[in-house]
């Protein structure tokens, strides 16, 4: 029997895909979910890896449940057949329909499995989330999650799962044994067997499939204090760090408030890229996100990608950057960063085109360094 002969063979006994050829196998350039945070998406290679896990980090008010939910409104803007985008919101808050690579414009679904009882739908669609196209798993305990969510992958019908959050999720011992009986490393033991199923639920799409789930993980980041000096830590076990592909660990800058106000509009926010399977480690970046709407400029949900794209265009040479001016290439000027923002944020056909110009500059930059390896 030849070669050919067995790859038909077992594609056919155990689901096509099963067996591939190497050079059919996925490239650098994946197909992904973006978060519609410039910056992190340039970081990551362009959002969250398709048919991965993404493990979200950082103390608590750091924005990572904000950003799960932007990014769930995001993939629905995509189509769950071909993954192209088919529609978008500009920074001036107007929706553009395009047309999709099958012509189907299939929304992604989204299943939000919410341990730690906090969402929302008024507040997701405020971001962006289409609640129809979006389900939500509340169980007693742990186990009962696991195997919902287990089923909701395998039945191929879920393409972005969110886990809002790992420390959240509780076993069924804690809840029927005392709370002053102590168990030793269940929360560990309970992740790896959740990531096993998960993972072979997302290998039963095969390696053909574009369609594969994408699981986002929330975790928290603690304070192990054995030993000498206090250590970050987060619940789970170190499993976790060996099944993902990429994680992101997020830190808090400061609060966002007006002039002559004490009053948040939202927060700063910085990110560190700790671990990408899928795109070359890049250092990390920093974005606003505003959970009030600020009058004229942006709105519930927004971030401040204008001057996220002002930055990444003047490191790589798309805006001429002389002391605190700023030449775009129409020939318009500023002085000072926020100047030179406002003209991207009233030009949506400029930001739009530097996007795609940065963007095509790290995709270069990316698939050179990894012809030279």
């Amino acid at each position: 029997m030849g070669l050919d002969e067995i790859i038909a063979g077992v594609n056919k006994q155990y689901g096509k895909g099963t067996l591939l050829r190497a050079n059919e196998a996925k490239s650098l350039v994946m197909s992904r979910i973006p978060t519609g945070i410039f910056d992190l998406d340039v970081k990551l290679g362009g959002g969250l890896p398709r048919g991965r896990i993404t493990t979200l980090k950082g103390d608590f008010s750091t924005g990572k449940s904000a950003i799960t939910i932007k990014t769930a409104g995001q993939a629905q803007r995509h189509c769950r057949i071909c993954g192209k985008q088919f529609e978008y919101v500009d920074m001036l808050g107007e929706v553009h329909s395009t047309d999709c690579f099958c012509g189907k414009r299939e929304p992604m679904r989204v299943v939000m499995l919410d341990a730690e009882h906090s969402f929302d739908p008024n507040w997701a669609e405020k971001w962006g989330v289409d609640v129809e196209n979006t389900y939500v798993i509340q169980t007693e305990y742990a186990e009962q999650a696991i195997d919902v969510a287990d089923a909701c992958i395998r039945s191929h019908e879920c393409d972005f799962l969110i886990v809002d959050s790992i420390a959240a999720l509780t076993p069924s011992v804690e809840i029927e044994e005392s709370a002053e009986k102590w168990q030793m490393g269940v929360m560990a033991r309970l992740m790896n067997k959740a990531l096993r199923k998960w993972t072979s639920a997302i290998n039963s799409y095969g390696m053909e499939s574009n369609q594969a789930c994408t699981i986002a993980l929330i975790n928290q980041m603690r304070v192990n204090l054995g030993g000498y000096h206090p250590t970050p830590t987060s619940p789970g076990g170190r499993g976790i760090d060996f099944f993902q592909s990429a994680e992101v660990r997020f830190k808090k800058v400061d609060y966002i408030t007006t002039k002559g106000s004490d009053r948040p509009l939202g927060i700063e926010v910085e990110f560190v890229v700790k671990k990408n399977k899928t795109w070359p480690i890049l250092p990390g970046g920093k974005f606003k996100m505003y959970f009030v709407g600020t009058r004229g400029s942006y709105s519930v949900g927004d971030t401040n990608n204008d001057e996220q794209v002002l930055r990444a265009a003047a490191y790589w040479n798309l805006v001429d950057k002389t002391g605190s001016w700023y030449t775009f290439p129409n020939g318009e000027k500023a002085q000072g960063d926020v100047n030179a923002a406002k003209i991207l944020r009233t030009d949506p056909d400029l930001l739009r085109d530097l996007e795609d110009l940065v963007k095509e500059r790290e995709l270069s930059w990316a698939q050179d360094l990894n012809d030279e390896k």
